[in-house]
């Protein structure tokens, strides 16, 4: 998504004013407001809906910026993506197509279309061998990259 073009002139000044407040002493929630204008220039309007609850960031503790981030656009999958997801339990879909449990992770993303039918990439890993010993006697000469 683009900016709004119509009144482009006075958005480009309103993000310029914004932008150059960052060259003064900032806290973190300046920053954070200027990041917020930023976005929303870029993104257009950020709903409530738009941020993840606390109840939805439940996994681990975060930073104040990386939590403030979440629950003010951590819905919008166009700016959100499946590997910056971090609240995930054991093997719970997010709506980001991102899993976890058992010692190991999976992260599912659409990867382009090719004659019509969307493409897909699967990404499987775990620090040990172990969890992913599963997986060998689905493996076969589709798959493009495989280390077991």
């Amino acid at each position: 998504m683009q900016p709004d073009t119509m009144s482009l002139p006075a958005n480009v000044a309103a993000i310029d004013r914004a932008l150059d407040r960052l060259r003064q002493p900032t806290t973190v929630h300046d920053r954070l407001a200027i990041l917020q204008e930023l976005i929303e220039f870029w993104h257009g309007p950020i709903r409530p809906e738009d941020g993840m609850t606390d109840a939805e960031m439940t996994s681990q503790p975060l930073p104040l910026p990386l939590r403030w981030w979440y629950r003010f656009a951590g819905k919008r999958s166009e700016i959100m993506s499946g590997q910056n997801i971090l609240f995930v339990g054991p093997w719970r879909w997010i709506g980001l197509m991102f899993f976890a449990g058992g010692g190991a992770f999976m992260d599912v993303h659409e990867n382009g279309v090719v004659n019509g039918t969307k493409g897909y990439s699967v990404s499987i890993g775990a620090k040990t061998p172990e969890p992913l010993q599963f997986l060998k006697p689905l493996v076969n000469d589709r798959w493009e990259h495989v280390r077991l």
